[in-house]
């Protein structure tokens, strides 16, 4: 039999000294993911006393009178000290030059003032700003967009941390020989023990988890690394993100009534209760909107009424998420206009890891073969659902059926309203999602609700005169829940952004060709507003269902010339008027491809 031949221990050792170098890197990402955590809640509490500071504005320096403490007043006051803003601002020699008072009365008077903003912390909101001048909030922001892209590692890291660690040491442990010497005087087996270890060490360094832990070690290091700029363009494109963080953090979110609503208290703990799971999910909820998700889950069919921009999608997603993570075979259809279709795919891809399936277009056959074999999630639209409730309906079960736009199938005559009503028993769960306010129109209501509760029809119908008392929104609290933006977004900027995909449609993609082979890049950018008949524009289109639904929710009411303008022109004309503007170039960049 041939010696073995002996290995390059230099190598070796090497080889294994990276592997748990590796191995500690990886554990570094949960080990010290608290002190990512203390950092933020560091951050938040300086924001917070910089804003509990600007109450001391309104508290004169008379106030120190109360404390006992022989604080001279006057001196303060003809000093130019008349609020305690002014003493909170001021250096401590500055204090001192003023005569009878020295280290002692200032020692009462920082003391006195932090039991101010101690007290005053309880009002303050945490409002986030990117201006140079604020330092205080440019940290914050940095810090949370460092936590934020630290957990989204952690989460994905977390479930192979213990595994990793075993698989290294036990590799690692495997290679008895690590010396010359020792070879030179070790049998046979131990030997061949040992170069079978070195080859599964190599074996190991070129699978797949070993590229997957690096890839995130590497991610982990540029999230540690990350720029104060990179972190401003996170925060601008992710800033409900950041207030369900800072919520989490502070435990600051929307006031507990404010949350339910008109949910009874009863029925609120019953929701509070229920053990949402959100380890792949992959944002970040409001308190509000972790309410909304424990609602869908625990009431299974329901009416989401949430006004347009609280994050009915989201809530969705995330109840979707936690299902999906109970088992892995689950199935969802989200059914909604063919303008959003594009944008449901990205947020659930997004913010899960369920797989989806676009139901749509020549790929639709293909696309449902494989949700009905391996499940995941499927986006559809209202016009292509005669082609799959076929395959659905007494063939498969949903774990859960979302429709968006739920006002699309108020007709119970219109075939699509039938179509989704044939998916009743199929589906475990159903969610109807609108930010029409329901209350209004009660007809519509009850068409809704008799698709997911028709035992309470009967008395909506009955109650209906009471539709603006607080116990008729009592009563729809098993089946309704809706929440306006001025309940519980009272601590976010005026306005917020949110980014909208919509799929061209045949006519946009044939303009669109056009424009590419003549090479005109502005003409590309704008096709969606070139077109005469604005009806073939997917993005005019969706900004009639958008300004419809702000219409709808009186969105409008706060601005006069923007209500009037909006009830005096007929059939959506102001919006053609600012399609008009755009094919001028007076508005260029209104929205982009």
């Amino acid at each position: 039999m041939a010696a073995e031949r002996m290995p390059d221990f230099k190598e070796i050792n090497r080889l294994i000294e990276s592997l748990e170098m590796l191995d500690r890197s990886f554990q570094r990402i949960t080990a010290e993911y608290e002190g990512h955590e203390e950092k933020v809640r560091q951050a938040c509490s300086a924001q917070l006393k910089k804003e509990s500071s600007e109450f001391l504005r309104e508290i004169p320096v008379e106030e120190l009178k109360n404390s006992k403490a022989g604080i001279r007043i006057s001196a303060l006051q003809s000093a130019g000290y008349n609020t305690l803003y002014d003493l909170y601002k001021a250096e401590n020699w500055k204090l001192q030059n003023i005569e009878g008072i020295g280290e002692k009365q200032i020692s009462s008077i920082r003391s006195i003032i932090g039991e101010f903003l101690n007290r005053l912390s309880t009002r303050a909101r945490i409002r986030l700003t990117p201006d140079r001048d604020d330092i205080a909030s440019r940290t914050l922001i940095h810090e949370i967009a460092r936590f934020r892209k630290i957990e989204q590692i952690r989460r994905e890291a977390g479930p192979l941390t213990a595994s990793v660690h075993e698989t290294i040491s036990a590799l690692t442990a495997a290679v008895t020989i690590r010396s010359r010497f020792r070879w030179i005087f070790s049998f046979g087996a131990a030997k061949t023990d040992t170069i079978r270890a070195i080859g599964d060490i190599l074996t190991y360094c070129r699978s797949a988890e070993y590229n997957l832990v690096k890839s995130l070690i590497s991610q982990y290091g540029e999230a540690e690394n990350m720029g104060v700029l990179d972190a401003i363009e996170d925060f601008k494109k992710n800033s409900a993100s950041y207030y369900a963080i800072i919520e989490r953090m502070t435990g600051a979110g929307a006031k507990r009534e404010l949350v339910y609503s008109s949910v009874p208290a009863q029925l609120a703990e019953e929701i509070d209760a229920f053990p949402l799971n959100l380890d792949r999910f992959k944002g970040n909820l409001r308190a509000y909107q972790e309410f909304g998700t424990r609602y869908i889950l625990t009431m299974k069919r329901v009416l989401l009424g949430d006004e347009m921009g609280l994050g009915k999608t989201i809530q969705a997603i995330a109840a979707m998420t936690h299902l999906y993570g109970e088992n892995r075979q689950s199935r969802f259809l989200v059914v909604c206009p063919a303008s959003v279709m594009i944008n449901w795919c990205r947020e659930i891809q997004k913010f899960s890891d369920i797989p989806v399936n676009l139901l749509h277009g020549p790929l639709l056959e293909d696309a449902l073969l494989s949700f009905t074999e391996l499940g995941g999630a499927a986006v559809t639209n209202y016009e292509s659902m005669g082609k799959i409730v076929g395959t659905i309906d007494n063939h498969l079960t949903l774990s859960m059926l979302v429709i968006d736009e739920a006002h699309y199938i108020k007709n119970p005559e219109a075939k699509r309203t039938q179509y989704i009503h044939a998916l009743d028993d199929e589906s475990e769960r159903i969610l109807l999602m609108t930010g029409t306010p329901l209350e209004n129109k009660v007809g519509e209501m009850c068409e809704l609700i008799g698709f997911v509760r028709p035992d309470m029809v009967e008395n909506v119908r009955t109650y209906a005169g009471m539709r603006q008392l607080p116990a008729f929104r009592e009563m729809l609290a098993p089946v309704y829940l809706r929440r306006q933006r001025d309940m519980v977004l009272d601590e976010l900027p005026p306005l917020t952004v949110e980014e909208e995909w919509c799929e061209m449609t045949a006519e946009d993609a044939a303009a669109y060709g056009v424009e590419v082979m003549g090479g005109n890049f502005m003409g590309m950018r704008r096709v969606s507003y070139l077109q005469e008949d604005l009806r073939t524009s997917s993005k005019t289109q969706r900004l009639f269902e958008l300004c419809d639904q702000a219409m709808e929710d009186d969105m409008f009411a706060h601005d006069s010339a923007i209500a009037e303008a909006a009830d005096g022109l007929a059939d959506k004309e102001w919006i053609r008027q600012l399609v008009e503007k755009e094919r001028k170039k007076y508005l260029p960049a209104v929205i982009n491809e």
